[in-house]
């Protein structure tokens, strides 16, 4: 899979999934996030079409041969020592004691840089800090896993 994202001028950039999230986080030019964001995207397809879907069931399987609901239900007894059901239960109430918090932040964005801001190729972009986005030029995140391959 060649994975990256189209610039305006048609040219391809070869890019990680990292390369493209940092590109969603810092790029100035909302186009060129919301190319990262569809280059993101083309993962999940990518990976259904070419067997993973059938890894999935197998690894289903396999858990429950094992005594786990499924795969995850499985990790999560060995992990964390209950189930994937309290799991959920604990994760419910984290939602839910903190959603108040999560849209006062969704409000002031918008109110901030209008309701684009809102899109998943923006608000990475709008809620990191301007350090964030002087830093990469100089710590550029977007190569590091190319660089320790």
């Amino acid at each position: 899979m060649k994975l990256g994202y189209t610039k305006a001028d048609g040219s391809f950039v070869e890019a990680s999934s990292v390369g493209l999230r940092n590109v969603m986080r810092t790029s100035e030019d909302e186009a060129t996030r919301k190319a990262a964001y569809e280059g993101l995207r083309s993962i999940g397809p990518f990976i259904c079409d070419n067997g993973f879907c059938e890894i999935v069931k197998l690894r289903n399987k396999l858990a429950k041969s094992l005594g786990g609901e499924d795969y995850y239900d499985y990790t999560i007894q060995n992990a964390e020592g209950f189930s994937k059901k309290r799991l959920f239960e604990i994760l419910d109430d984290l939602e839910i004691s903190t959603r108040p918090l999560m849209e006062a932040a969704r409000k002031e964005l918008v109110d901030r840089h209008g309701e684009s801001a809102l899109e998943p190729y923006n608000i990475g972009f709008m809620m990191a800090g301007d350090v964030v986005k002087k830093m990469d030029p100089y710590f550029p995140f977007s190569k590091s896993v190319e660089n320790y391959l």
